[in-house]
């Protein structure tokens, strides 16, 4: 799992009605990245956590995501990505 925000974020609050969104360095500055690294992560992992204009934005673009998953608080857009892999069953001899 990886959680990924532009790091203009980082330290702030965005707010819609009664829901907030606090970006902490704890949950999401672990490790500063650039953008094409950042786009690597998120081919990868099974399951991802993004928030920010920039890189939601960019993810849509790569064709990571779709566009209808994007949800916007505030004026800030968020993505949850998680992929599934389907395993073939080993048919039974006999």
């Amino acid at each position: 799992m990886a959680n990924i925000c532009d790091a203009d974020l980082l330290n702030k609050t965005v707010s819609e009605g009664s829901l907030a969104m606090h970006f902490t360095p704890e949950y999401f500055g672990e490790e500063e990245v650039e953008l094409e690294e950042a786009l690597k992560v998120v081919e990868e992992m099974p399951i991802l956590n993004l928030a920010g204009n920039e890189i939601v934005s960019k993810v849509i673009e790569a064709k990571l995501a779709s566009a209808r998953a994007v949800r916007e608080i505030g004026c800030v857009k968020f993505l949850m990505i998680y992929k599934f892999k389907h395993i073939k069953k080993k048919q039974k001899k006999g």
